[in-house]
């Protein structure tokens, strides 16, 4: 049996791909065209990679876990995958790379880290806190991204609960063995659970975390109540406890589950503790990890405050968030995820705080179309004043047949999505890049001016392609 990954490259993908690794080595493919860090590091560790569809035959027992977008779905391997006769496993041969995570995770004792900003960080937190502080309960830990430092066995799983992870696995995925009943929630797992696609009600943690609710994913929520809605459903569907806010009590509530808040956020704002966690855009972070720290005394109410602050405080950094990726002479290039309002803001705030004597100039990359359109006159209010350069649009998941009668294309005739990006660089007042060439070329443009600061809002393919940029550059001066 092999698991074959299509989209392996993908930051969550690369991180079950890893995980199937460290358990069972040679029995694991990935596939992906999208090169980027994340195919380097399971390179590194030792996974076969193919950077071409169609060069791996799919077998009648392959279990086949694919990223849930449209080009996937139209690979000769995803294809296929789906024609095989059904499995007689006990879960499907061919699997989303969320119901997969959510098959596991129904074994083990889950803490979901489920909310519209800040998933990714904290989810890193709470892994962190509890390989150091829980180390004999905690199994293995799935995150939306690369933690820098620490891309490691130790860190994706725990190498004391191979054998009965393995256990798992196998009973799953081979009807091998009796199923492990003694097992099931034995062991603690940690997930970024995505509410995108409802992703996050696949699961059934036992502790969840919600800190923030702004609405995101119009495609799929186009009322600010269903979006609360699925957040109500995830509560409900909560084991032992949910951990949130005040203010969001009365959006969860009534629930039979029992919802706890932490007084201690004011106080953690003040705490000493935490100028190691600045890079995690501080302080928008510190509510989060007051959360986490919540949940760790929920599981282990014998350890202080103290001790967990101190932990916590002590995540390494991670991939893309607030992230120096390289210099262009005078030029200081930064990246980072956020690709809403609500994280885009403080995100820019975090930035000028720490480069308050430098210029800075931002880089968007729109991230989905709906986006896009939707937030139209937001867009305008979150980059006022800002010298802003707009790239084309990431629209991995979206076709231009789904919005040739939006309103806004009907309204302005427009055919195509680079079309209606430079209309909305209009709109904001910004530059128009229709390239990324073009935008290295206005690089070179800058480079000669006053120090500055480079900033990538992008949560789509402008990351690893400016990090080949700036690889290939410096080697050519070298």
């Amino acid at each position: 049996m092999r698991f074959i990954f299509l989209g392996a490259g993908w930051s969550g993908m690369s991180w079950l791909c890893r995980f199937l690794h460290d358990l069972r080595k040679r029995d694991v493919i990935g596939i992906d065209t999208w090169y980027g860090p994340p195919l380097d590091m399971l390179i590194q560790a030792g996974v076969t990679i193919h950077t071409t569809f169609g060069s791996v035959p799919i077998l009648p027992t392959d279990i086949v876990i694919y990223t849930d977008i449209p080009a996937i779905k139209q690979t000769p391997e995803y294809q296929a995958s789906i024609a095989r006769p059904s499995s007689r496993t006990n879960v499907p041969l061919t699997l989303s790379f969320h119901h997969c995570v959510a098959e596991i995770s129904k074994r083990f004792s889950t803490l979901a880290i489920a909310w519209s900003n800040g998933k990714t960080s904290s989810t890193t937190m709470a892994i962190h806190a509890m390989k150091q502080l829980l180390p004999n309960q905690r199994a293995w830990g799935m995150v939306g991204s690369m933690v820098t430092e620490r891309w490691n066995t130790g860190f994706v799983a725990n190498p004391t609960a191979h054998d009965d992870i393995t256990t798992i696995i196998d009973y799953l995925f081979r009807n091998k063995g009796i199923a492990p009943y003694e097992l099931v929630g034995k062991w603690r797992c940690v997930i970024e659970a995505d509410e995108f696609n409802r992703h996050c009600l696949l699961y059934n943690p036992s502790i969840t975390i919600i800190t923030t609710i702004d609405h995101d994913h119009s495609d799929c929520f186009p009322t600010l109540e269903s979006y609360h809605d699925v957040f109500r459903r995830l509560t409900a569907t909560t084991k032992r406890a949910v951990i949130t806010d005040p203010h969001l009590l009365s959006i969860l509530t009534p629930t039979d589950t029992p919802i706890i808040t932490s007084s201690s956020i004011q106080d953690c704002r003040q705490a000493q503790f935490f100028s190691p966690l600045h890079h995690l855009r501080w302080p928008h972070n510190i509510a989060n990890a007051s959360m986490v720290m919540t949940a760790i005394k929920t599981i282990n109410p014998w350890l202080s405050d103290t001790i967990i602050w101190e932990t916590i405080a002590h995540t390494p950094p991670l991939a893309r968030r607030t992230e120096i990726i390289g210099q262009l002479d005078n030029l200081t290039i930064i990246s980072d995820y956020a690709h809403h309002p609500p994280a885009i803001k403080p995100t820019l705030q975090w930035i000028r705080d720490h480069y308050p004597h430098l210029p800075l100039t931002i880089i968007w990359e729109p991230h989905q179309a709906r986006r896009m359109l939707d937030g139209r006159d937001t867009w305008r209010e979150v980059f006022a004043s800002e010298d802003l350069i707009i790239v084309p649009p990431y629209t991995a998941r979206e076709s231009i047949d789904e919005y040739i009668n939006h309103p806004l294309f009907t309204q302005y005739q427009r055919q195509s999505f680079d079309e209606c990006a430079q209309a909305l660089a209009h709109h904001c007042h910004a530059q128009r890049c229709a390239s990324f060439e073009t935008l290295w070329n206005r690089l070179q443009e800058k480079k000669s001016d006053w120090p500055r600061v480079i900033v990538l809002m992008t949560a789509g393919v402008l990351d690893p392609w400016m990090r080949r940029k700036l690889k290939t550059h410096h080697n050519t001066l070298a």
